[in-house]
């Protein structure tokens, strides 16, 4: 038990740290992207080992479903702790930035429901590529080299869909950027309407990242390699019993 709070408490703190820096490069928002980008190869460098660096609900719902159809060993539990750091890291980040006198970020998509579909969009490629980075059997990629290709991704989401839906893809940011706005800085209840976008768009896109890297692509399965070697190698003898069979005749 105090391992797994041990490690809950590494995601609380990986998601604060992002937090904190989102609310920090908010007055030179053409900065930010690259900022996050760094921010991520950091967090991913310090805390992969202790914790898995999900640093995101989506992310760890996605691999818990991976985990319980593998009949994993990991508890449950371990997964329900990281959501609830998770998300009081980012809200522990706001009281921080409050505290600094930074400026919130404003989170409103302009486009509604084509903002929840492209989150939900968005989210799933997220998942899914840290579904493949955490494979063993598909990925050996150090902490550093996960940092950076998440990073990027989360950099490009950033770029490309910011102006229309904020570009979160991370339910424990989104909640604690509008939470705090809300408390700290504008008492208009409206602003906790977002938070349901938010917080619920990139938890359908974990659940589809699943769902393809599971029954679709058929990734996830247990011995997913040793089959796919046995498919080669059954090939490969099929395609010798004809030229044996030509060469016993000859």
């Amino acid at each position: 038990m105090k391992e797994d709070v041990r490690r809950s408490i590494a995601e609380g703190l990986g998601v604060m740290f992002l937090v904190f820096l989102i609310i920090a490069v908010t007055p030179e928002p053409t900065m930010a992207p690259f900022a996050i980008l760094f921010a991520f190869m950091a967090v991913f460098t310090l805390i992969a080992e202790s914790s898995g660096a999900h640093v995101n609900p989506a992310v760890t719902l996605s691999l818990f479903l991976t985990d319980y159809r593998n009949n994993s060993q990991q508890p449950g539990l371990l997964y329900v702790l990281y959501v609830i750091m998770q998300t009081l890291g980012g809200l522990l980040a706001t009281v921080v930035a409050e505290l600094a006198n930074l400026e919130f970020p404003v989170l409103q998509p302009t486009k509604g429901w084509y903002a929840f579909i492209i989150e939900v969009i968005f989210s799933m490629f997220l998942c899914l590529a840290v579904q493949i980075l955490c494979d063993k059997k598909l990925s050996n990629a150090n902490p550093t080299i996960a940092g950076t290709i998440v990073g990027v991704m989360v950099y490009t989401t950033a770029l490309s869909i910011g102006q229309l839906s904020g570009g979160v893809i991370n339910p424990a940011i989104a909640v604690g950027l509008i939470v705090g706005k809300t408390i700290f800085k504008d008492t208009n209840i409206d602003q906790l309407y977002y938070s349901g976008l938010y917080f619920i768009a990139p938890f359908v896109g974990g659940i589809l990242a699943h769902i393809f890297y599971y029954d679709i692509f058929r990734i996830g399965e247990p011995n997913f390699a040793e089959k796919k070697m046995a498919e080669v190698v059954e090939g490969s003898q099929a395609e010798k019993q004809p030229l044996l069979a030509q060469q016993a005749t000859a």
